[in-house]
């Protein structure tokens, strides 16, 4: 299992590679769980609100970033998913809420 750094610095290279003119502003992981229980990584690609991502380039990131992954060790499965600086704002304002 890789650390967190090493996973960001992957997927920061596979997804700015990819998407480097359709709006990425920056990719980060964070550790989490599979529906079974198992570990995972969760990747979150923050692009910018006019992004010009489509399906053929989501599909795209989302082998390059697997594929570079398991080149590098990383044995967990990705879940990828794609939000806007704003989105990313309202989820710690939901998680804050929810913790009070």
């Amino acid at each position: 299992m890789m650390t967190l750094g090493d996973a960001n610095r992957v997927v920061g290279n596979a997804a700015s590679a990819t998407l480097k003119d359709a709006g990425l502003i920056r990719a980060f992981t964070e550790d989490t769980v599979d529906p079974d229980g198992r570990d995972a990584l969760r990747v979150v690609l923050v692009v910018d609100a006019e992004n010009k991502i489509t399906g053929d380039l989501a599909l795209d990131v989302l082998v390059r970033i697997q594929q570079d992954l398991q080149r590098a060790g990383e044995a967990r499965f990705a879940y990828v998913e794609y939000a806007t600086e704003q989105d990313l704002a309202e989820e710690l304002l939901e998680h804050d809420d929810a913790e009070s």
